[in-house]
């Protein structure tokens, strides 16, 4: 216990004279590692861990330090019943609305908003908010799914390499996406009684995977240098394509040619 409260003071200490979180968040994991699930300041050091980690996430927008920050605060309201004479004191300290479904939701949204930073971490916070939505708010569940939408549509433009995007649509986060999420966009917006958001949502979710199939394709003027034979018979194969999906009059709502030559 010596060595808690010294880890803990310090945590403190350096708390005060740093606006850096990076100085003294191992402090505080390192304190509430060493601290008895039994011990009377714990909640302390749970409060004290989550208000850390949520002033790095105001700082770097990772949603790993969101979603740990509201964990922790849940513990330390938790680890006290409601007449236990700290329990106010708790609530004081860690201003228990800052952890709120709609201040989550408000954080999430600022995440994806943001244009700053990679696309990926403004997707995840996307299917963050998702998930957050369909667990605890639902008013906001239509907006986060049409969000998902205009977020990948930044990162399928953006300019990966062939290897990038080949990976990425044979990764389990794509099948997870074309399965769980567009799907259950479609799903909620019939639910709403808004069939035309239905068919949008379905479409836009075709024209993403269409898009980024479509950027996987490469110009065969490489390939025509060394095997012109081949190449003829890739271009023969990809009209073919092509001819098959403009038989479908809604199959180019990306607004670009879905297969590249």
């Amino acid at each position: 216990m010596y060595r808690f409260g010294r880890l803990f003071n310090l945590a403190n200490s350096l708390n005060d004279r740093f606006d850096d979180p990076e100085k003294y968040i191992a402090l505080y994991e390192e304190a509430l590692g060493l601290c008895p699930t039994t011990h009377f300041e714990r909640y302390y050091s749970l409060i004290s861990f989550a208000l850390a980690l949520l002033k790095r996430f105001n700082y770097k927008r990772d949603i790993v330090d969101l979603d740990r920050a509201i964990q922790l605060a849940q513990s330390a309201v938790a680890s006290l019943p409601p007449h236990h004479p700290r329990y106010n004191h708790c609530l004081n300290e860690l201003d228990y609305s800052t952890f709120s479904v709609g201040d989550v939701i408000r954080q999430l949204r600022q995440v994806v908003g943001s244009h700053h930073g990679p696309s990926e971490q403004r997707l995840v916070g996307s299917l963050r908010w998702i998930d957050t939505s369909k667990e605890l708010h639902q008013d906001t569940l239509f907006d986060a799914y049409s969000t998902m939408y205009d977020v990948l549509d930044i990162v399928i433009t953006r300019g990966y390499s062939l290897e990038t995007r080949y990976n990425q649509l044979t990764t389990d986060d794509w099948i997870t996406l074309a399965k769980t999420y567009f799907t259950d966009a479609v799903r909620f917006a019939i639910s709403q009684n808004r069939p035309r958001d239905a068919v949008v949502f379905l479409e836009r979710g075709r024209a993403l995977l269409l898009a980024q199939v479509g950027h996987c394709r490469m110009p065969l003027d490489e390939v025509s240098e060394r095997d012109p034979e081949l190449a003829a018979q890739l271009e023969s194969v990809g009209r073919q394509l092509n001819l098959a999906l403009a038989s479908n009059p809604t199959h180019n709502l990306s607004g670009s040619d879905p297969i590249a030559r």
